[in-house]
């Protein structure tokens, strides 16, 4: 069998709008990642181990299980669609390491008026697998990459500007 599962959050981005004068430096996504605790859940009693490689012996996941993407719908006010959540390949995301995704582009384009004319700005994140659809696995062995994502952050870094100074005339 194979599955994909995805989790869809989304940021208030409402007090980052109200700061005046600044410039937008970079946005991480970061989570804390782990072997998901009781495959047994989802795939049965003769998986123990849910990071484990095609011969069911347990491994280490560098980069994890897990791939962070831009919805394309505005899955809060209209409800999420029927399958996994369609998304945007622009603006990207690039991982930086296990539990810390580069969504700097995708912050700007949402939330500091940085989209292109004509684009889509995307709403919020989603975390999921690093495979787009089950027709990409095959389900021929024991490889399992489930995990468990908890505390799931957004570190905003920007730089601020003094308001412009009114100098009274003499």
């Amino acid at each position: 069998m194979s599955f994909i599962v995805e989790h869809t959050v989304g940021f208030d981005t409402g007090p980052y709008k109200q700061i005046p004068s600044k410039q937008l430096d970079r946005v991480v996504l970061t989570y804390d990642e782990a072997p998901f605790a009781s495959c047994t859940v989802f795939v049965g009693s003769s998986y123990s181990n849910c990071w484990q490689g095609g011969s069911g012996a347990a491994v280490d996941k560098p980069t994890g299980c897990v791939a962070v993407r831009v919805p394309n719908i505005d899955w809060q006010n209209r409800g999420g669609p029927q399958g996994l959540m369609p998304f945007n390949t622009k603006p990207g995301t690039s991982q930086i390491r296990r539990g810390e995704w580069d969504v700097t582009e995708a912050f700007r384009w949402q939330a500091d008026s940085g989209m292109p004319i004509g684009g889509n700005p995307g709403f919020g994140f989603t975390l999921g697998s690093p495979f787009t659809s089950t027709k990409q696995l095959t389900a021929e062995d024991n490889t399992v990459c489930v995990s468990d994502v908890k505390n799931i952050r957004l570190i905003v870094s920007y730089t601020t500007f003094p308001n412009d100074v009114f100098v009274q005339p003499k």
